[in-house]
Formats: structure tokens, C-alpha cells, sequence
């Protein structure tokens, strides 16, 4: 996915909050997560490399590490053009309608 950062995405010293890209890294993970219902189990191994800027066009990419049982792990590579400016994985577990954890059909 991508989205431009915009000035309300800003911490005080003008760079984007970090908080702001880990939920678009992780609007990204659900996308690869299982398909369905799921929810963010956890975020781990989350590195930011660069600052990123108001103006910046942010590349979320992702791909499955790993399928179990009932959870999927997506790792996200963030880019602005051509730089990598952060990463990490996403646990995504799956969910019946009702909210109860449930096995993944297709692993």
C-alpha cells in the first residue's frame, strides 16, 4: 500500500511518527494476512532506518514468512523511492466472525 505522510502525522520535531508508519505497516500486513477475519496478534523486529518526511510518498511491501495453524507472520519493508526506511514482521491470527481464534483452510 501507499500513502503520502501528511503534516498531522508529524512528532514535535517535524519527521513523521513512528506510530503513524507502524499502523500503516500494519494496514499492510493485513492485507497478506490469512484471508478472513484476523487481527494483530503482535509487531516484532521493527527497525526504523530513516526520518521520514511531510510530503513523502511511504511504499508499504510484504510478503509471508511463515503459516501455522491458526497465525500467519508478514513481514513489511517500508520505502520512500528507492530507500528503505523501516521494516518489520506482523502477526496476524485468524478470527471467526464472532471473534474466536480459528486454523487457517489453505497453509
Amino acid at each position: 500500500i501507499q500513502m503520502i505522510a501528511m503534516p498531522a502525522d508529524t512528532n514535535p520535531r517535524g519527521d513523521i511518527f513512528g506510530g503513524w508508519l507502524m499502523s500503516l505497516m500494519d494496514l499492510a500486513a493485513g492485507h497478506t494476512a490469512p484471508k478472513g477475519k484476523s487481527a494483530t496478534r503482535a509487531a516484532t523486529d521493527i527497525e526504523f532506518f530513516k526520518a521520514v518526511k511531510v510530503g513523502n510518498l511511504v511504499s508499504c511491501y510484504t510478503y509471508l514468512v511463515s503459516t501455522g495453524n491458526t497465525s500467519a507472520t508478514v513481514h513489511v519493508d517500508v520505502y520512500v523511492g528507492t530507500i528503505k526506511v523501516a521494516q518489520g514482521n506482523f502477526v496476524n491470527v485468524a478470527l471467526t466472525e464472532d471473534g474466536k481464534v480459528r486454523r487457517i483452510k489453505d497453509k
